[in-house]
């Protein structure tokens, strides 16, 4: 009976010391694996553990410390996986983040994960979980950063990825001296920092002004807007846009043209002094009397003239104002743009329109665009009465 035990305590012994031991392996990875100049990639780590578990916070080293690869976005980890091997419990835990070199040539990179392996301990105050630092370092990355192909071609962007390029105008009628808008959309995955951008650069009998971007690459579009103004009848067309960019999927060089752009130009509205200055109300609801302007010295106006005024336009959707300094009007909202005419200060005028801090405004028979801190916005009346 005696040696039957010994036998059997012999064979657990045995059983115990064939069991895996406990184990933390990390792996990396790269995709694609033909990697051009400025192409954006996938570095993947997978954290394997056998009978391990670890602590939250998980830093990841050897990467991007000598600056030859630029880390786009943060690791972000997926979903982990779990499975049993016999009595012993494995976990892969999965992160991933995008990243970018900027200069062709053979690289390697030695990833290490730093994390903290939990176990429970025996304290005087009973069991409890420790955490230990832990550095597990991976099978180095051998990357050979191919460059873009020679000779690219005019109007190469630099952009280097998989694009769309879109365009929209905001009319296809104008008249001379009307603010034409030509909108930008280039949207996709991959590097464009520091791109050029398709614009007109100049186009005949237009005024064209500087591309202004309306909301950046972070959302994978870029969105801006050109500013483009007709001097002439002969204003119809616009030159077309041609965006160019490297597609390393297919390895070449790829194009999006849009355009060209067709533009009526239609005549001029001619301006009515006499509608601008004293409004017939007769299609307004009810009778409103019209008081008579005082006769006074110069230019001058009663103060009741000045507040009908200021009441039949805005009856009439504008507004009256007077400007605060001389001014000079242009023919696009812009600092740049060509001087029409010039506002003498304490002129009374009418607001049409507004645009980036730019107002349209009618001056007697003229129409021009002036800064909006030109103005004084204050009722007409009252500038009257404080003279």
């Amino acid at each position: 009976m005696i040696m039957k035990r010994i036998a059997i305590v012999s064979m657990l012994a045995l059983c115990v010391g064939t069991t895996a031991s406990a184990s933390i392996t990390v792996e990396a990875s790269v995709y694609p694996e033909r990697i051009y100049r400025n192409q954006s990639f996938r570095i993947a780590l997978s954290i394997r553990t056998r009978d391990v578990r670890l602590g939250g916070r998980i830093r990841v080293g050897g990467l991007f410390e000598d600056g030859r690869i630029v880390q786009i976005e943060d690791f972000r980890e997926l979903a982990a996986e779990r499975s049993m091997d016999g009595l012993a419990v494995l976990e892969n835990r999965r992160f991933v983040c995008m990243a970018r070199a900027e200069n062709a040539g053979a690289i390697e990179l030695k990833p290490t994960v730093h994390l903290l392996k939990r176990e429970r301990r025996r304290t005087s105050f009973g069991v409890r979980w420790a955490e230990t630092p832990v550095t597990v370092a991976a099978k180095p990355l051998r990357l050979n950063i191919l460059p873009l192909p020679p000779e690219p071609p005019d109007g190469f962007s630099g952009a280097v990825g998989q694009f769309s390029f879109e365009t929209e105008l905001s009319a296809s009628e104008a008249a001379v001296g009307d603010l034409i808008t030509l909108r930008m959309r280039i949207q996709g995955e991959g590097y464009w920092d520091a791109i050029d951008l398709p614009q007109v650069k100049a186009a005949p009998f237009f005024s064209v002004y500087e591309p202004k971007t309306v909301s950046g690459a972070s959302s994978r579009a870029l969105v801006y807007e050109q500013t483009l103004v007709p001097r002439s009848d002969k204003a119809t067309t616009i030159p077309a846009l041609t965006f160019r960019y490297f597609d390393p999927v297919r390895g070449d060089y790829a194009s999006r043209t849009r355009g060209p752009f067709r533009l009526v130009l239609r005549e001029t509205e001619a301006v009515d002094r006499e509608e601008t200055f004293r409004p017939d109300l007769s299609e307004q609801d009810g009778d409103l009397p019209v008081p008579d302007a005082a006769r006074v010295a110069g230019r001058e106006e009663s103060r009741m003239a000045l507040r009908w005024r200021a009441l039949s336009n805005r009856l009439r959707g504008r507004e009256l104002a007077a400007t605060a300094r001389r001014v000079s009007a242009r023919l696009a909202p812009a600092s740049g743009a060509l001087t029409t005419f010039r506002i003498p200060a304490d002129a009374e005028l009418t607001v049409l329109e507004s645009h980036n801090g730019w107002v349209k405004v009618q001056y007697r028979n003229n129409r021009g665009w002036i800064p909006a801190d030109a103005l004084a916005w204050d009722d007409a009346g009252e500038k009257a009465e404080r003279k």
